[in-house]
Order: C-alpha cells, then sequence, then structure tokens
C-alpha cells in the first residue's frame, strides 16, 4: 500500500483529519505528503485537512526535518507535531519507547483520524498491535515498509552490464554526461556531483525529482507525481533508468 494513494483517496472521501506517524527515515515519506498537503490547503478536497504528525527518534539532533517541521509546526495551525524522544536534551528524564500510553497522551483524538504510518518493520508491526489493543478502527489504518522496491532493485541489477552509451545534458549546470543505457538517472546526477536531492532511492518520498526535456527513461515509480507533472516529463530520477540521450531539468 503506498501512502501516497492511501491519502489521495481518503481526501477523495472526505477523511481529512490524519495521523502521521514514522521512525527514522520512515519519516521522509510522510513528511513529504504532509508538505505537499500543507502547501495546497485551499485547493479542492485539501482545505480543510488537520494533520497530527509523531514522530519517534533519539533526540532532535537525530530527527531528519527537525528544522523544517518546526517551521511547519509554527506556520501551519492545522499541523500537530509530536516528538517522542529517547533521549530528550536538557533532561534526565527521557521520554522512552513508543507504546499504547504514549499514543493516547500524545494525539488523544488518534481514534478520530486516518492513520499513514512508515517505518522499521518492527516499529510498524508493535504500532499495529497498540492501535488493535486500544480499539481503532483498522478499516482507517494504512502503512508502507520504508525500502526500495523489488522492481526498481532488479532493473538496476539488470541494466548494469548495459554497453550502450549514452549522454546526459543538464543545460542548467552547461554539463553533458556520459552514461550508459540502463543507468539510474539519480547515479548519473549524483557521480557528477550535481545538486540533487535523493534521500529514500525507492520512489516514496520525491525528492530527486527532475524533469526530462528531451529523450526518454524507463520508469518504476511515478508515486509522489501528479498526472499534470507527469505529461509535463517529470520523473523520480532514483526510480528512472536511461534509454537515450536526454535533457534534463533539475528542481
Amino acid at each position: 500500500m503506498i501512502l501516497t494513494v492511501s491519502i489521495t483517496r481518503q481526501q477523495r472521501e472526505g477523511s481529512a483529519k490524519t495521523l502521521l506517524i514514522s521512525a527514522g527515515c520512515g519519516i521522509t515519506p510522510v513528511y513529504s505528503m504532509a508538505k505537499h498537503w500543507l502547501h495546497h490547503a485551499g485547493q479542492e478536497n485539501e482545505s480543510n485537512v488537520d494533520i497530527a504528525f509523531l514522530h519517534i527518534a533519539r533526540s532532535p539532533a537525530e530527527t531528519i526535518y527537525f528544522d523544517q517541521l518546526e517551521t511547519l509546526d509554527a506556520v501551519f495551525p492545522q499541523f500537530h507535531l509530536k516528538l517522542l524522544l529517547k533521549n530528550r536534551e536538557g533532561t534526565a528524564h527521557p521520554q522512552g519507547r513508543l507504546n499504547a500510553e504514549w499514543i493516547q497522551e500524545l494525539v488523544p483524538d488518534f481514534r478520530e483520524r486516518t492513520v499513514y504510518l512508515c517505518g522499521p518493520s518492527q516499529f510498524m508491526q508493535d504500532f499495529q498491535g497498540y492501535l488493535n489493543d486500544l480499539g481503532f478502527d483498522m478499516a482507517n489504518f494504512y502503512q508502507e515498509s520504508f525500502t526500495p522496491a523489488a522492481n526498481a532493485v532488479s532493473v538496476a541489477t539488470e541494466t548494469t552490464d548495459a554497453s550502450e552509451s549514452v549522454s546526459v545534458f543538464v543545460p542548467d549546470f552547461a554539463q553533458t554526461l556520459d552514461a550508459q543505457k540502463g543507468q539510474p538517472l539519480a547515479d548519473v546526477l549524483e557521480n557528477a556531483g550535481l545538486p540533487i536531492i535523493v534521500a529514500c532511492r525507492s520512489g516514496i518520498c520525491g525528492s530527486c525529482k527532475c524533469k526530462v526535456r528531451k529523450g526518454s527513461v524507463t520508469s518504476t515509480s511515478q508515486e509522489t507525481l501528479t498526472p499534470e507533472e507527469i505529461e509535463q516529463g517529470y520523473v523520480l530520477a532514483c526510480s528512472s533508468s536511461l534509454e537515450s540521450d536526454l535533457e534534463v531539468q533539475i528542481g
């Protein structure tokens, strides 16, 4: 179950109160979803969004996107940041690990929300168990393991030995890069030192979105792209392998 698909469907059905919960690198896709939702607030189906964002980490310093999350919490009244920290800075009393009691304390109205979960496998199993124990309606529960999609891995493996040379032209940086047909676009751009952010490498978070102006790629994921963006030529570099010479716009 891909988080992006689930959220879009729930929005169409009118469910606007959500709980996004994550641990570790699982924060990447749910942060991307929250940011997209908030910055499109006011558009059709997204005007009444109310997000409780619960993340589990060791400390603020080890929380990915910590500064950005605090900014969202300060700017958007419909965004409610909740951090459960194992090592709270400035106190001798760490909060400890997530359990059913913490869920009720940090998000008292969790039963009124649709829950989207992403993180390590054991963490997700534990959290699902807590929800069951608390009598949560699991019809309103969705989860996504934060691991590379199997088809994306196989594409990368199968194309490693490709011998046909292609080029990737990045006009904004006046660079033409040599590459091999079948090579992941993200690898080509990263190896050249170009400023592309590749966070999840599984086509979930959308951080590596770029626009193919000329040429073609084979994509294994388009999860965070809108139909309009796909039509305009946007791809996720981590999930796109080269099929021909390309001209690419980053950012």
